[in-house]
């Protein structure tokens, strides 16, 4: 049996040095029928990045925007309400129209400023510049050494005591 779960391991290690090829989707998976300590057969799904990002970014988005009113409903943007003469008094006012344009260039000018600074910043830093060592910064040539996946298989039962301890609320309703 340890053979198998070592096995699947370096299976999986070597999963992770190979690039997903770009002739299909940017997905695959990977059943094995091996018996291991833990299970009777596995599946690996080994997915680009990009297709968990973007959805995941999209469903954070979609949540923020959600109505505590009405949960269910779907998001909306809110809008502006103003009267007719509150748009003309605005209008009118020439103090507020060079201030708003004063405004507006001062904003230009800082939004040119820090981009140059960051495009200056950005070669400087691939040229000469290098990054700071953090405890967990890899030594140079780390990204092509094989990867060791550590994992650990738990209960749902145990999942269940940890929600009730913590009094979270799950989304079916049932503990």
């Amino acid at each position: 049996m340890s053979t198998a779960d070592q096995l699947l391991e370096e299976y999986a290690s070597s999963l992770s040095t190979m690039a997903l090829p770009l002739s299909r989707p940017l997905w695959d998976l990977h059943l094995i029928n091996v018996r291991t300590t833990k299970a009777e057969a596995t599946a690996i799904l080994r997915m680009h990045h990009s297709l968990g990002d973007g959805v995941s970014l999209m469903h954070l988005l979609l949540a923020c925007m959600r109505k505590t009113s009405d949960p269910n409903s779907f998001p909306s943007l809110p809008q502006s309400v103003q009267s007719e003469s509150s748009r003309q008094k605005a209008a009118g006012s020439c103090s507020r129209v060079w201030t708003r344009l004063l405004l507006w260039v001062w904003r230009a000018l800082a939004l040119a400023w820090n981009t140059v600074v960051d495009v200056m910043m950005f070669v400087a830093t691939s040229i000469f510049l290098k990054d700071t060592q953090t405890p967990i910064t890899g030594v140079r040539g780390t990204e092509f050494h094989p990867h060791q996946f550590v994992h650990r298989t738990i209960s749902l039962d145990d999942v269940k005591v940890i929600k009730n301890a913590f009094g979270c609320v799950s989304s079916s309703g049932s503990s």
